[in-house]
């Protein structure tokens, strides 16, 4: 068994080797964890991608306003 979470090795060890219905308790709440994890590091990349667009979207925008009222951006 590999330990992926911040837990303790002892308390994993204790929990397996304490009771069958406690491990498969213990299974579930640990799935859900790394599930939940793994959301969160969606979201995380899916807003940092949308921030990316919007500042690209705000700068050509900003370009193309520049161009029509004539005036030097560089």
């Amino acid at each position: 068994m590999q330990n992926l979470l911040p837990i303790p090795d002892e308390l994993l060890e204790t929990v397996y080797l304490y009771d069958a219905t406690y491990r498969e308790v213990f299974d579930v709440v640990l799935d859900e964890i790394v599930i939940r994890a793994q959301l969160q590091e969606q979201r995380a990349e899916f807003l940092m991608e949308q921030q990316l667009k919007f500042d690209i979207f705000e700068l050509n925008a900003c370009l193309y306003i520049a161009d029509l009222l004539g005036e030097d951006v560089f």
